[in-house]
């Protein structure tokens, strides 16, 4: 980073905490001080040194709170898929119907792994026999049997194929457990054997055209799963729309990473960048505020690389001054 931007441990964001307060900081119904969730047991936080911004601030509190977002959602009437390995497919399809909320109960592997939380969730695993020659993804089977760490979605789709074989076991355990799963097929992508008709993919990549029917059909199967949990049609206008709202997200983290990337001095810490790069896959369970979230990172960076840009009131911080880069 450059030398005008500070990391800060916990016990130091306490009192940059208290400056901002002092000075106007307004935050979203999931903000407050980082200290709490360390005294909700995510004592890793302890270890790490995060940047000072409300920027910042407002990432990692986004970040830490998707548990209490989903409890909400549901309490709102919103129906829970759990997306299992797909990596960003299943929930730009589930937020285009507007009851249905997605998030990733295999997002459960960094509890105990990066949080340090103690809540056994790795020795549940153990005990129904998927031991730590499985990947830390195992964590999601101890959080389904224990049931405290989210709510438990009525509706699970799995990809297997090109996907994890270790999730894909974990998985079939959770369904000998009584949890059905929606499994749905992904190929893997191979170059046309002669004769094959090629079809050029968005990513610049060649595929045979049966392997894209193959995908095509999955996916509407998922569509059909989803319209049917949801009882709303999941029309192609919805489709496209949803589409075109997580490229939204995904725009502005584009932005974020050409900023960032190519700044003659690091305007952000690469921990606060990590954090970003996660929100595009499923929006941290909330579309609306994983965009706001990102711009807000977006607007400090831009301050920090020119900093002689003329400042803006930002809407959600008061009179903490964001600035319109000319560039």
């Amino acid at each position: 980073m450059n030398g005008t931007a500070r990391r800060l441990s916990v016990d130091q964001w306490d009192q940059r905490y208290a400056e901002l307060r002092a000075v106007g900081l307004r935050e979203p119904w999931y903000g407050g001080p980082l200290r709490r969730h360390v005294l909700d047991g995510d004592v890793r936080l302890l270890k790490l040194r995060m940047d000072e911004s409300p920027a910042a601030l407002r990432l990692w509190n986004f970040l830490l709170t998707e548990e209490d977002r989903l409890r909400q959602a549901e309490a709102s009437g919103r129906r829970l898929v759990g997306a299992m390995k797909d990596l960003g497919t299943v929930p730009v399809m589930a937020f285009s119907l507007p009851n249905l909320v997605a998030f990733y109960p295999d997002g459960a592997w960094w509890t105990p792994c990066l949080m340090e939380r103690e809540d056994r969730l790795l020795e549940i695993a153990d005990s129904l026999g998927i031991d730590d020659s499985f990947c830390p993804v195992r964590a999601m089977l101890g959080a389904f049997v224990a049931q405290d760490r989210f709510p438990i979605p009525a509706l699970l789709t799995c990809s297997v194929g090109a996907t994890c074989d270790d999730l894909s076991a974990i998985a079939q355990r959770l369904e000998d457990l009584g949890h059905r799963v929606f499994w749905w097929e992904v190929p893997h992508r191979r170059a046309p054997e002669p004769g094959e008709e090629p079809v050029r993919l968005p990513g610049g990549f060649v595929a045979p055209a049966c392997q894209v029917a193959v995908v095509r059909a999955e996916l509407r199967r998922v569509g059909d799963a989803l319209a049917a949990y949801a009882g709303q049609p999941l029309t192609d206008e919805r489709l496209a729309a949803g589409i075109r709202r997580a490229n939204q997200v995904r725009r502005v983290l584009a932005d974020l990473r050409a900023e960032v990337f190519t700044a003659g001095a690091c305007p952000l810490p690469a921990l606060e960048m990590l954090v970003a790069e996660m929100l595009a896959i499923h929006f941290c369970s909330d579309q609306d505020e994983a965009l706001a979230v990102l711009d807000e990172l977006l607007g400090e960076a831009r301050r920090r690389i020119a900093p002689c840009c003329p400042p803006r009131p930002c809407a959600c911080f008061g009179s903490i001054q964001w600035p319109i880069c000319a560039r």
